[in-house]
């Protein structure tokens, strides 16, 4: 349970895309320890998500 208003992922929906991270052991957004998704996006994939924006 997250108890000190800590956010754990990052999520911002784009148009119909979305970008999703998380924001690393120092609980900061957009520094060198986010950590995302490891994913295989191809021409062809039906998910919306945006690699390491």
């Amino acid at each position: 349970m997250n108890t000190k208003g800590e956010v754990f992922y990052n999520y911002e929906k784009i148009g119909d895309k979305y970008s999703l991270f998380s924001s690393g052991q120092d609980g900061i957004p957009n520094t060198k320890d986010d950590l995302f998704p490891q994913v295989t996006i191809t021409d062809s994939s039906k998910i919306g998500l945006i690699k390491n924006r």
